[in-house]
C-alpha cells in the first residue's frame, strides 16, 4: 500500500458498546456516542513488509462534537444525531 495524501479528512465516531464489534457480524449493536470532524494525518508512508501498520495523528478541525446514537451491523458504523441535541455541536472533551 502506498499513500500519497499528505492528509485525509473524515469523521471519527467513538460509540460505547458492551460487546466486542466483531459481534455485529451476527447482530446490531447499539451505544450511545459522539462524532466530530476531523483531518487524519499519517507520521511516516515507509517501513518493512512484515506487518501492516501505518501510525497516523488524529486532529479535530474545531466543529465540535454531535451526540447521538451509534449501530453496528457487520462492522459497519451509522450515526444518528440525537433530536435534543439542538444547534448540533458540544465543545471540549468528555
Amino acid at each position: 500500500l502506498i499513500c500519497r495524501k499528505a492528509a485525509v479528512d473524515g469523521y471519527f465516531i467513538l460509540p460505547r458498546y458492551n460487546e466486542a464489534v466483531v459481534e455485529s457480524d451476527n447482530k446490531t449493536l447499539l451505544g450511545k456516542g459522539w462524532m466530530e470532524e476531523v483531518t487524519v494525518v499519517p507520521q511516516e508512508y515507509g517501513g518493512g513488509m512484515e506487518a501492516f501498520g501505518i501510525p497516523f495523528n488524529v486532529s479535530p478541525k474545531g466543529g465540535g462534537r454531535e451526540k447521538g446514537t451509534v449501530s453496528v451491523t457487520k462492522r459497519v458504523p451509522t450515526f444518528t444525531p440525537d433530536p435534543d441535541q439542538g444547534a448540533g455541536t458540544e465543545s471540549g472533551t468528555e
